[in-house]
């Protein structure tokens, strides 16, 4: 496994089950935190679980599922750690039968839209300021964000 003490970790839904878990196991293997979700207080008590494991842990209240939530949750942690080794969601899972259309539509938001939003808000950011050496060191050998696909979330490989 490749060594993440110190890296940034940008964890969605970090208040509650996998989201959290995620979290709290991260931080044991000591990376630093940056942690959103709509549940504030959840949200503040998994970041201070967080810090006593002895890592740096940032928590935002983030709807996910609005761009504009998205973007300046990005440019906030920018600003704080200036990087990103993980991005990560997860949501219940719904049932087809139980649940209406509306809630569908919210899912998908969260689950998949709001990732393609981070992802986005964080090319823009770390491709545009770069020079075009930069850009290679930082997102691969032909400049192309590399992502890799896992189980709720998507974790860059830089």
């Amino acid at each position: 496994m490749r060594e993440i003490r110190g890296k940034t970790a940008l964890v969605t839904g970090a208040a509650s089950g996998i989201g959290r878990a995620i979290s709290l196991r991260l931080a044991d293997e000591g990376a630093r935190l940056y942690l959103l979700d709509v549940n504030a207080v959840e949200l503040a008590r998994v970041v201070l679980e967080a810090k006593r494991r002895g890592v740096d842990a940032l928590g935002r209240h983030c709807d996910v599922s609005q761009p504009s939530q998205n973007s300046a949750a990005i440019h906030h942690l920018l600003d704080q750690f200036g990087g990103v080794l993980s991005v990560g969601t997860g949501l219940t899972r719904l049932t087809v039968e139980r649940y209406p259309r509306a809630s569908w539509s919210w899912c998908w938001r969260v689950d998949d839209l709001s990732l393609i939003d981070l992802w986005r808000e964080l090319a823009i950011l770390l491709l545009g300021a770069a020079g075009s050496q930069n850009k290679r060191d930082q997102c691969g050998n032909d400049g192309n964000t590399k992502t890799k696909q896992t189980g709720q979330g998507v974790r860059g490989d830089h």
